[in-house]
């Protein structure tokens, strides 16, 4: 499907959908990840390829880079809820190649960080440390880009996680919202609203 397509497909579903839909309603209806697409986009200008060793990459490109989190929208996977308790995923990991970096990366189009999410991040973030103190030539950074209006902003605002951190913990727990729908064990999925 191409660019343009996908965005008016998205566009579509946009302007008739809000926050309030369901799991089912933002994921089966709307076949596009739109914060994913614009990540990708803005990562090919900056001269980043997908699924490229870098033996491959010519002078002028950055770095690489591939998608790993799976998607409903894309790749649906069976029971993933369950699975995801698991296998701990991300959703990119981006290669510069000067200098060499290694970036385990979530991608958001919405302020509202999930806890899980949240605990993820810092669980990934932990093991990047625990991985840098023993393999110090190429440095893992574990972080998030968010996209305010993934509709209309193809510059993503990059938070590694340490920044996150500090965000998520000046945001009282007592201000911590629900999303209507509940998790795998019905507990409510609760979320913080984040400035990045």
């Amino acid at each position: 499907m191409g660019r343009e397509k996908r965005l008016t497909e998205y566009q579509q579903y946009h302007n008739k959908n809000k926050h309030t839909d369901t799991f089912e309603e933002r994921n089966f209806e709307n076949t596009i990840d739109i914060a994913c697409v614009r990540l990708e986009e803005y990562l090919g200008e900056k001269g980043f390829v997908r699924g490229v060793d870098f033996s491959k990459l010519t002078p002028q490109q950055s770095g690489t880079f591939q998608r790993l989190g799976t998607d409903a929208k894309n790749d649906y996977v069976p029971l993933f809820w369950l699975v995801s308790e698991v296998i701990l995923s991300t959703d990119y990991v981006i290669a510069s190649k000067e200098p060499r970096k290694l970036y385990i990366s979530e991608v958001k189009g919405t302020n509202k960080l999930k806890a899980e999410d949240y605990l993820k991040l810092k669980e990934l973030n932990d093991k990047a440390e625990k991985v840098n103190l023993r393999y110090n030539q190429v440095p893992i950074e574990v972080g998030l880009w968010y996209f305010e209006n993934p509709s209309t902003q193809n510059v993503p605002i990059y938070r590694d996680f340490k920044q996150v951190r500090e965000i998520w913990e000046a945001i009282p727990d007592s201000e911590m919202q629900e999303y209507k729908e509940k998790n795998w064990m019905g507990l409510a999925k609760k979320y913080k609203i984040m400035n990045y």
